[in-house]
């Protein structure tokens, strides 16, 4: 059996886009955050999630996703399951419309993460208030989204050149830039 000479940089690839994903949900969790506007977060997590369900599904499965969704909400205080729910309906959503979004430019790959994460912030919203009858202010939701709007194409970039080690194989593409 001869060794694979690509292998190092297979499990390098796989390891970066793990600990990219480690990293946008530490920044995710902390609170408040510098990149906050009048208590609104970034989804940053939510970024790597769709990022990865259209290019690379297989390397965010649906129990990683309810894993880190279940222990965001326990270290942000937040319901529990409610960031697991949004985040395993962002997957299947997005997963659901992969085909249409793998060949499209990233114009139209940004703007469907914008609308993904303004169904997410208000979904999150209106659980959130249903669940403890205490309704925060609505302007949070498009702080949210303006958030995530604008620092999805950064982030992307990060998560692009990730994608880029990763070896090709079922499951993935490899868009170009």
């Amino acid at each position: 059996m001869t060794a694979n000479p690509y292998m190092p940089g297979e499990k390098t690839g796989f390891v970066l886009a793990y600990i990219l994903l480690s990293m946008l949900f530490l920044v995710n969790a902390q609170a408040p955050s510098v990149l906050s506007i009048g208590g609104a977060g970034t989804p940053f997590l939510l970024m790597g999630i769709y990022y990865w369900s259209v290019y690379r599904p297989t390397l965010v499965p649906l129990w990683l996703v309810f894993v880190l969704g279940l222990l965001l909400d326990l270290l942000s205080g937040s319901p529990v399951g409610l960031n697991t729910a949004v985040f395993v309906a962002t997957r299947w959503l997005v997963t659901d419309q992969r085909l249409f979004l793998m060949g499209q430019s990233f114009m139209i790959v940004w703007l469907g993460f914008v609308f993904v994460c303004g169904i997410a912030v208000s979904s999150q919203w209106i659980i959130y208030g249903a669940l403890k009858m205490l309704w925060s202010a609505s302007e949070t939701i498009p702080a949210t989204i303006a958030l995530g709007a604008v620092l999805f194409p950064p982030v992307s970039v990060f998560l692009h050149a990730t994608h880029q080690l990763l070896p090709s194989g079922s499951g993935s593409y490899k868009p170009q830039r």
